[in-house]
């Protein structure tokens, strides 16, 4: 039983460890700067463009954890600048980064669909409604609320 649980346990570490360091190269690409400046210069609510930043990412990686160690070494300084509470950072990048990352390339997704025997095509739209939806919903009502609170 140990022998099949640290066998199981390696797949998710691996999938997980590798879309952090993924989501840390993505940084160091001579484009990042490019795609920076051009989050940032979103008009309108700053939490709109944190949003977007961390759901691009989390598409992008197919990881929130990915997608929130990008977003958040790139893009804090720039939002704690613009009087941004820490919290509703925090809160934002990290619900936003989850909203795209039930994409087929995702470690979760793979991970989940090799230990249930599920496949892409009879699974993935409820993954869809399960993680993209009900992601959506929290972050809106997260941006809601941080505006009425902070």
């Amino acid at each position: 039983m140990l022998n099949e649980g640290a066998s199981g346990s390696v797949m998710p570490i691996l999938l997980t460890s590798s879309s952090v360091a993924f989501g840390f190269v993505i940084t160091l690409a001579p484009g990042f700067r490019f795609i920076s400046d051009f989050i940032l210069g979103i008009p309108g609510n700053p939490l709109i463009s944190l949003s977007l930043a961390s759901a691009a990412f989390g598409g992008i990686t197919g990881s929130s954890s990915g997608a929130l160690s990008i977003v958040l070494q790139a893009f804090a300084e720039n939002y704690l600048a613009l009087g941004i509470h820490p919290d509703v950072i925090h809160r934002v990048a990290a619900i936003a980064s989850s909203v795209f990352t039930v994409m087929p390339h995702s470690g979760v997704i793979l991970t989940m669909f090799a230990l249930t025997g599920l496949n892409h095509k009879n699974a993935f739209k409820y993954q869809f409604l399960g993680m993209t939806i009900t992601n959506f919903l929290a972050l809106v009502t997260v941006i809601v609320a941080a505006e009425l609170i902070y």
